[in-house]
């Protein structure tokens, strides 16, 4: 039998730091993508036709797709830098241009907006009816803290709901 040794004991080993709920500056790590969300994707497979795809989002109001960026924190303190964090932006189909919320506003105008004011944020480029995104573009998000979607466990999400501010807004 090998023995290694640590430079502390075993009970002495720390679990990360939830970040306080605040404003963060953040990076678009990877490049962006259009997924279907939970809902949608339990209700199609993975080769299903645009045919099938648009009868799902008939048939259910909260099928649909999200913008999915995978953004990675930036912070004046090392110990809440490089967290690596999903937000899952509501993306407008086409039927949504048919559908109103609670607030009399068109759903797709309203999926839209949040989208143009995230590329608006994180300084990407915004032409008609095209957004572009890509990594190493930063903004800043709220970051909140939440019980797990999981699990009991509470951990650090982005508040979308709080909008987004320019890069330095922390």
């Amino acid at each position: 039998m090998v023995t290694f040794s640590f430079n502390k004991k075993v009970d002495e080993i720390e679990n990360p730091e939830l970040m306080p709920e605040d404003w963060y500056d953040f990076e678009i790590f990877d490049e962006p993508k259009v997924l279907p969300n939970k809902t949608l994707k339990e209700m199609i497979s993975e080769e299903a036709s645009e045919e099938e795809i648009n009868s799902a989002l008939e048939d259910d109001e909260k099928a649909g797709f999200n913008l999915v960026i995978t953004l990675e924190s930036e912070s004046a303190e090392d110990k809440f830098c490089g967290r690596k964090m999903k937000l899952w932006l509501p993306y407008p189909s086409p039927i949504d241009e048919t559908r109103y919320d609670g607030q009399g506003n068109k759903v797709y105008d309203r999926k839209m907006g949040r989208l143009v004011e995230f590329t608006e944020a994180f300084q990407g480029e915004v032409r008609e009816s095209d957004i572009y995104l890509s990594p190493r573009m930063k903004g800043c998000c709220y970051v909140i803290q939440q019980k797990s979607l999981n699990s009991e466990e509470i951990v650090n999400s982005i508040d979308w709901f709080s909008g987004f501010k320019k890069y330095g807004g922390a």
